[in-house]
């Protein structure tokens, strides 16, 4: 995310995506945010609810989302941020270091959820999509039927249970077949 700050002055916005997820869904990035800031969809059931996973169930999937270059967009990236505990964290020998998972609680999504989600001001400025528009998790068999598959996904999110359904799926017309 800091990437993304420093990123934000030079477009009109910032979509980040991590390697294990795909755009699926040819549709215009402006489309998302109606009049917000920032969008974003939270983890999938499968990793919030599981117990394992227990930093993963705030309600930011810090995988896929989007800021806007806007005073409010900057304004959610400078708190988001500097909310992070740099001791938890730090740079070496070209490579990052972390002190436990993920550097801590409080890192991405759980930064996210207690810093700036609880905020009332910072609601107003934000979209909240549901799970599956920007996390969608395909069956594990590797069929995503039509009946199956919701018509409104744009990304699908291969997270780490998942991964490794990447290369089948992107075989030919598998995906949705």
């Amino acid at each position: 995310m800091f990437l993304v700050a420093e990123m934000l002055n030079l477009y009109e916005g910032v979509f980040w995506i991590d390697t294990d997820a795909a755009v699926i869904q040819p549709k215009h990035f402006k489309d998302f945010f109606e009049d917000k800031h920032f969008f974003f969809s939270p983890n999938p059931p499968p990793l919030r609810l599981n117990k394992h996973f227990d930093f993963l169930a705030a309600p930011l999937c810090a995988g896929i989302w989007a800021v806007k270059n806007t005073p409010e967009g900057h304004s959610i990236m400078k708190a988001w941020c500097s909310s992070f505990d740099p001791s938890n964290w730090a740079f070496e020998n070209g490579k990052w270091i972390c002190s436990g998972t993920y550097a801590g609680r409080m890192y991405e999504q759980g930064s996210f959820e207690l810093n700036l989600f609880r905020v009332q001001d910072f609601k107003a400025l934000v979209k909240q999509y549901d799970y599956e528009i920007f996390n969608y998790v395909p069956r594990r068999d590797n069929q995503l039927l039509d009946s199956e598959c919701p018509k409104n996904i744009f990304s699908v999110h291969y997270w780490s249970g998942q991964r490794t359904q990447i290369k089948s799926h992107w075989k030919g017309p598998i995906f949705f077949s």
